[in-house]
């Protein structure tokens, strides 16, 4: 009889760690979604930034090209 009370108490106490587990690796799952997103819109922003930067370079190139005194 207390051989199968130790059985049923460490399936228990196994049962328990391993909800605990799943509820850590669900956890950490959803922060790196979290994490992943932020960065990406981050980066997406970063581009935008980057490509507005980029045409007003050209645009400011152009403009010295046309206002550049003839040789």
């Amino acid at each position: 009889m207390n051989s199968e009370k130790n059985t049923q108490t460490a399936k228990s106490i196994v049962d328990s760690l391993f909800d605990v587990g799943e509820a850590w690796a669900s956890y950490g799952l959803r922060v790196a979604e979290l994490a992943v997103g932020t960065s990406a819109r981050t980066l997406e922003s970063v581009a935008k930034a980057l490509g507005a930067l980029s045409e007003q370079l050209k645009k400011e190139d152009e403009k010295q090209v046309i206002d550049a005194p003839a040789s």
